[in-house]
């Protein structure tokens, strides 16, 4: 009897260990769940804002705007409206003392139109922050003259020539039509666990319309929200401070109503400078609860199998002490099992979240990228089909493209282009499949020559002197792959020509010990302090001039010959330098002639970034990015 007891308690505990880390998982994955809805509904309300940032962008760059041509102006307006109407009331245009010259809400109400679009808005805030500051301006949820709720998006208007200020087009959003966008982006049955909320803590949406327009610090939110969960004063305003810093986060409470366990996840919703990522507005954010019904079932079911499991174990080792040594003998070799098996599942889990983390980082940040120059030309098209549409009313079946407006599209299609190359060499880098043709060759004479006649041919006018220094021979000789090695040194080359427009470009090739080093020093703009320390890196840059991908690859590339590549900013003047060093090539008899006793020139190998070790590491928290697909 004796026995069977403790059997009954062994297994009891067992089962209870066991079930205690199901529910844990089960709760984990449901708070997982919560961030990500609440990320992809931020992500969702981003999208659609920037459209109309983009929108205003393009407005107040162009001719008609700039020139302050109304009819031209009132034009194109209408037309940016009709891009997005699906979020924006409209569109209006104030000139530089802050008059209304067109109201693109009031286009088709010529009695409207005279009596509120000639107003002067010079008192809104929408007005005097771009005049003041010359930058966009976002607001919160303000009530307009005529008492609807709306936010605004203001851009000033700024002269191609003297950045003087013309006026400002602003963008008008109620505050109901983006709530709106939200909930049609909702799964059934799930509106009543999202709320929307400005940046000042008021609520734009949520399932208890009594709340929305009140904030968040309102006397009968608090109440409520202290009633239903159970959550103290603390707790309630520590969440309210982080929503309102713009903070991403959640919080697990018990809801007094049903007693089940609730995740609570709040994201931000941003929008982006499109040149640094660091530089972003908080606008709204997004509150998604999710209660942890499914756990609970998991729980009980568990439960229920550990009570029936301890009276069948209390049973067998009453009817029979063997059985229940057998049993016990099962239970330890099953318990090893599980641990063994759980060990390997938490091993792969973390892997797969560190390859996941990688992927997500290099596609966010390529997205970036490649937005930049896909916008001016998905703006430039919508702006061009929607004139070819009131050209097409009017019988025509033709619209003109000015020559500013076609080095648009060509300056961002190459840009596009060059910028695809790299990410596939970054793809191929990355995921071991760079091909190395190795040969010997004369480093002076088949790559530096050839770079500085293709660099002085790149100069494009500008004023600049070009100095070459061949120290310690003229022969230096290198075994490598040539376009390789010659792709990695014009990348430094291209960025001095890039970054440098007065002074001088100045190459050196010297022979250090069993090294060549190849030194390229400008005298242009230098290395930003912050972008130092991450110099090699991907995307590592703050310029408007580069992406930071060509510097990634020389790395690489420098690396695969053995050889070191490092980066800083002059110390006797302006600029940069940039140095690359590669082993140099002796054969047997020491002259640099192959005695074919090593491998054949032209022979193909593989790029091997490290040795075994540190590849096996790079096998298991690199993401293969190769199968990706960055374009659709």
């Amino acid at each position: 009897m004796a026995v069977a007891v403790i059997l009954s308690a062994s297994s009891f505990q067992y089962y209870s260990s066991n079930a205690d880390r199901i529910a844990k998982m089960a709760a984990d994955d449901i708070r997982l769940n919560a961030k990500i809805e609440a990320h992809d509904l931020s992500g969702i309300v981003e999208n659609k804002l920037a459209k109309v940032v983009a929108v205003l962008n393009t407005l107040t760059a162009s001719k008609n705007i700039q020139s302050l041509d109304v009819e031209g102006g009132k034009d194109l307006i209408n037309q940016s409206q009709q891009s997005t109407a699906d979020i924006t009331e409209g569109y209006f245009w104030l000139d530089k003392d802050g008059t209304t010259v067109w109201n693109s809400i009031f286009a088709t109400n010529q009695t409207l139109q005279e009596e509120y679009g000639k107003l002067n808005l010079n008192f809104r805030a929408y007005f005097i922050e771009p005049k003041e500051t010359g930058q966009p301006y976002y607001s919160s949820v303000v009530e307009s003259l005529d008492g609807i709720p709306r936010i605004y998006f203001s851009m000033p208007v700024l002269s191609d020539e003297d950045k003087s200020f013309k006026g400002v087009l602003v963008a008008a959003i109620k505050s109901t039509t983006l709530a709106e966008q939200v909930k049609q982006e909702l799964f059934p049955g799930i509106e009543s666990r999202v709320s929307l909320i400005d940046r000042n803590g008021v609520f734009m949406y949520n399932a208890n319309t009594s709340w929305i327009g009140r904030t968040i610090y309102g006397e009968e939110v608090r109440t409520e929200i202290e009633r239903s969960l159970s959550l103290d004063s603390t707790q309630i305003s520590k969440i309210y401070n982080e929503i309102l810093q713009g903070k991403s986060g959640s919080v697990d409470a018990v809801a007094t109503s049903t007693q089940i366990m609730t995740t609570i996840a709040y994201q931000p919703v941003f929008l982006y400078n499109q040149q640094d990522r660091d530089d972003h507005h908080h606008l709204f954010t997004v509150i998604i609860s999710i209660p942890h019904i499914l756990a609970e079932d998991v729980v009980l079911l568990i439960d229920q199998q550990r009570i029936y499991s301890t009276v069948i174990v209390t049973g067998i080792g009453i009817i029979a002490i063997g059985i229940a040594i057998v049993v016990l003998m099962w239970n330890k070799k099953l318990r090893e099992v599980v641990s063994k098996r759980t060990a390997e599942l938490r091993e792969a889990n973390e892997q797969l979240k560190i390859r996941e983390d990688l992927q997500k980082e290099f596609i966010n940040i390529a997205a970036h990228e490649l937005r930049t120059p896909i916008q001016p030309i998905l703006g430039l098209a919508d702006i061009k089909e929607l004139q070819l549409q009131d050209d097409r009313k009017g019988g025509g079946e033709e619209i003109k493209i000015t020559k500013d407006e076609m080095n648009i599209i060509i300056r961002n299609a190459k840009r596009l282009e060059k910028l695809s190359s790299d990410i596939l060499e970054i793809a191929r880098i990355e995921s071991g499949n760079l091909r190395l043709n190795l040969q010997e060759f004369d480093l002076n004479n088949d790559v530096i020559m050839p770079l500085v006649k293709d660099l002085q041919n790149s100069m494009n006018g500008k004023d600049l002197k070009i100095n070459l220094s061949i120290q310690g021979g003229k022969k230096m000789p290198v075994k490598g792959d040539v376009n390789r090695i010659t792709q990695a040194l014009w990348n430094l080359l291209d960025n001095a020509l890039k970054f440098t427009d007065k002074g001088s470009i100045s190459i050196i090739a010297k022979k250090e010990n069993d090294y060549i080093v190849i030194t390229v020093k400008d005298t242009g703009s230098g290395i930003n302090s912050k972008i130092l320390p991450r110099l090699f890196t991907r995307f590592a840059t703050m310029s408007e001039k580069g992406t930071g991908i060509g510097l990634y690859i020389s790395k690489k590339i420098v690396e695969a010959h053995g050889g070191k590549i490092s980066g800083q900013n002059n110390e006797d003047g302006p600029g940069a330098s940039f140095s690359i060093s590669l082993p140099m090539y002796y054969n047997n008899n020491g002259d640099g002639d192959d005695d074919g006793g090593g491998k054949k020139e032209g022979e193909e190998e593989y790029l091997r970034f490290r040795e075994k070790e540190e590849e096996q590491v790079r096998a298991k928290t690199w993401p293969d990015i190769s199968s990706m697909r960055i374009f659709s």
